[in-house]
């Protein structure tokens, strides 16, 4: 007992001397020498090429997201409404490109600050050793890296307002009849862009918090050149796994219903980055049981010796390269197809009529001397009709919006409009309930299928309107299952919403005309009531009872006219905004008629803001790619400079010394960009499919595709060749 209290003293006594000991040694009575500030100066001076290499990366960070939030504020107040509805249109694709590219630059400035704090240990490290405190290490770091955010922020934002200037001159130029869009150097836009590039940079710092924290605590002098653990166990289970996410991958891509939804590539990068450590782990493993492992040791040590870092970057560059040619590179080639735009609106005006409208229509169309088609429709709607996945508040299933609104035709009236665009008759063979879709889109739009509803594969639809109301729990009741017997992309009367809403679903003339017969007794019999309410009533006629007042119009009154009068008819056809007032509660873009010539200035608009935007994304992948190739080779460029000089003065010959640098250089390159071209042409491929192309639009498709990955190609063996001679120069050098 006696020995334990003894024990417990002498423990307190030096843990009383400890605590004064760490006093002492940290005690700081005044200010540092200026001794320290010189070296202090010495040491940023020494690292001046990784400050500009930083500095440049973020200002790149900065100038995008300036371009990103004011690009999307330019198409926000013009395209918001159909995006909102549809999830389509232009505002939605520079969203969806803008949310891409801030997560790849978050990774990007990750990394790059994980790199930065690597380079900036090399100079603390001695400081620390020699008793500098922590907080003063970190102080320095914190100043020099926001010094450099604000630097950047400066430079950055000022070039991102001249891109985007340059980009919203452009926009305008490519409407026909041309557009002013709102201005784009604002306060607010500079305001919104150092926000969010602030709030960048304060994210990539926290996710190093270990390699910050770690900075004021190395004293490993020869961390830097340890050896990295290599994946060794467990290969087989890497590879298998990346195998099979990389098959569900391309399997649920292959599903038409599902094709060019993106978040299905997210499987695919995870699979890649499997395959990536578990091949090359094994192709490591294979080599070590051959003779020519000792042979080819000094132009592979950079995978057996720092494992893990590489296979990081050698991901990274793999992912650039698959998101520009796997993701973005196919509909930048859909939109490049030539397409006569004319030709998809055979029509001057289409309106769709109910019955006791036809009298006044017939009357506009014999005042301007129109020439008239007509052909008898239904509406068909879709239980969802919206390419977004909305999460479900509750288990139980919710009423989901919009649905899609689509026009049944019999096929007879099908070939009849093939025929007046001058196609050629095509037999459906259709039987019993069976349906025919025709897709109207453009090349540029991706694929679309008629009903959205969770999985997709099911495809419920219900003759007539909307229903505001309904059971969700008796679903299939108010919108049965039907059969699709096939799909083709066309436009016969116009596409009117590129292939998300009005399509063309044709029926067997027997079916048609037995549906046809009901609404249309049904429409005239409750014409008068609907005449005499609200648009509130008219809501809320669901909650009591199972079908709208009226389920639609049931007439499609086509007119062509002398183009000189186009836009007097459409002035006369102005009343049916308010006389079908009640059919736009549950949609505004669905409208009563829709003129030729407004139809070819969307379109066309369309087509180059799809071309402006996936190729403004395809440049800021090349620059991401290529800067981050750079910031690899340089980083090694002292590694391979010592290799250099101890491999020449063992008398290596300069051919094989090349031959070395070069292979461990272009590996960052040929690797990535064979990954990306691989997913490439598979998922091109599967969209070609999915879009509906026919063969001689598919060859088109895959000539465009060809040009862009050899421009691409083109673009990164140019960089391949500069940064070989530049390091060669640098290593060189004694």
């Amino acid at each position: 007992m006696e020995d334990t209290e003894e024990e417990v003293i002498a423990a307190r006594e030096k843990e009383k001397i400890d605590r004064q000991h760490r006093k002492k040694a940290n005690y700081f009575p005044g200010k540092y020498p200026k001794e320290f500030y010189q070296v202090i100066r010495r040491m940023f001076r020494s690292r001046i090429k990784v400050q500009v290499l930083m500095i440049a990366s973020e200002a790149f960070a900065a100038a995008s997201l300036f371009i990103v939030f004011s690009m999307y504020g330019i198409m926000k107040d013009t395209y918001e409404m159909e995006s909102s509805i549809t999830g389509d249109g232009l505002y939605g694709l520079f969203r969806s490109l803008g949310l891409i590219l801030i997560l790849l630059h978050l990774v990007m400035m990750t990394m790059m600050s994980a790199w930065y704090i690597k380079e900036a240990k090399k100079d603390f490290r001695l400081l620390v050793i020699l008793g500098i405190r922590r907080r003063t290490v970190y102080m320095q770091f914190l100043l020099e890296f926001w010094t450099g955010v604000l630097v950047a922020a400066v430079f950055g934002l000022g070039a991102g307002a001249a891109g985007a200037s340059a980009m919203r001159m452009e926009l305008q130029k490519g409407i026909p009849g041309g557009a002013v869009f709102p201005e784009v150097v604002t306060g607010n836009y500079f305001l919104i862009g150092l926000i969010s590039f602030l709030i960048l940079m304060g994210l990539s710092l926290a996710f190093n918090q270990e390699n910050f924290i770690d900075l004021g605590q190395s004293v490993d002098r020869n961390e830097d050149v340890q050896k990295e653990e290599r994946l060794r166990k467990g290969i087989s289970l890497w590879i298998a796994g990346g195998v099979f996410l990389a098959a569900l991958a391309v399997g649920w891509y292959s599903v038409r219903e599902w094709a060019e939804s993106r978040f299905i590539h997210i499987l695919t990068v995870v699979a890649m980055f499997l395959l990536l450590s578990g091949g090359t782990a094994l192709w490591m493993r294979i080599r070590e049981r051959k003779h020519r492992y000792d042979t080819g040791l000094l132009k592979r040590n950079l995978f057996y010796h720092k494992f893990e870092s590489n296979i990081e970057r050698l991901f990274l560059l793999a992912v650039i390269q698959f998101l520009a040619l796997g993701m973005f590179a196919a509909p930048m080639a859909g939109a490049c197809i030539p397409q006569k735009i004319p030709s998809m609106y055979p029509y001057d005006i289409v309106v769709t009529a109910y019955e006791p409208e036809l009298e006044k229509l017939e009357a506009i169309a014999d005042r301007y001397e129109a020439r008239v088609t007509q052909y008898p429709m239904l509406r068909m709607t879709s239980i969802y009709g919206s390419d977004k996945i909305k999460p479900w508040r509750r288990t139980t299933r919710p009423i989901q919006w919009p649905q899609g609104q689509q026009i049944a035709i019999s096929e007879s009236t099908y070939q009849q409009m093939r025929k007046f665009v001058g196609k050629e008759p095509k037999k459906l063979s259709l039987q019993g309930e069976e349906l025919h879709v025709v897709y109207q889109q453009d090349l540029s739009v991706k694929a679309h299928t008629i009903d959205w509803d969770t999985g997709r594969l099911e495809k419920h639809l219900r003759f007539g309107q909307p229903l505001e109301y309904y059971n969700p729990d008796d679903f299939r009741r108010f919108f049965p299952v039907r059969t699709i017997a096939g799909e083709e992309r066309a436009s016969l009367t116009g596409s009117f919403h590129q292939g998300m809403q009005d399509n063309l679903i044709v029926l067997t003339d027997s079916y048609f005309q037995e549906n046809y017969d009901r609404i249309t007794a049904y429409n005239r019999k409750n014409w008068e009531t609907r005449q005499k309410m609200t648009r509130e009533e008219w809501r809320m006629y669901t909650v009591r009872h199972p079908e709208n007042l009226t389920e639609g119009p049931t007439t499609l009154f086509c007119m062509n006219l002398d183009d000189a009068l186009v836009d007097q008819a459409a002035a006369d056809l102005e009343y049916l905004n308010e006389e079908q007032d009640f059919d736009t509660v549950w949609d505004n873009n669905i409208q009563p008629f829709y003129v030729k010539s407004q139809m070819i200035v969307n379109t066309e608009s369309e087509i180059f803001f799809t071309r402006m935007g996936n190729g403004f994304i395809l440049l800021v992948l090349m620059i991401l790619g290529v800067f981050q190739f750079f910031v690899k080779v340089k980083s090694e460029e002292d590694n391979w400079r010592w290799e250099n000089i101890f491999l020449k003065r063992l008398g290596m010959h300069e051919k094989e010394r090349k031959a070395k640098l070069r292979y461990q250089i272009r590996m960052f390159v040929l690797i990535p960009v064979l990954s990306g071209i691989t997913g490439g042409v598979i998922f091109a491929a599967l969209t070609a499919k999915a879009r509906l192309y026919t063969m001689q639009e598919t060859l088109q498709f895959a000539g465009y595709l060809g040009m862009i990955y050899l421009i691409w190609i083109l673009v990164w063996a140019a960089a391949c060749q500069v940064m070989d001679w530049n390091i060669w120069k640098h290593v060189e050098k004694e």
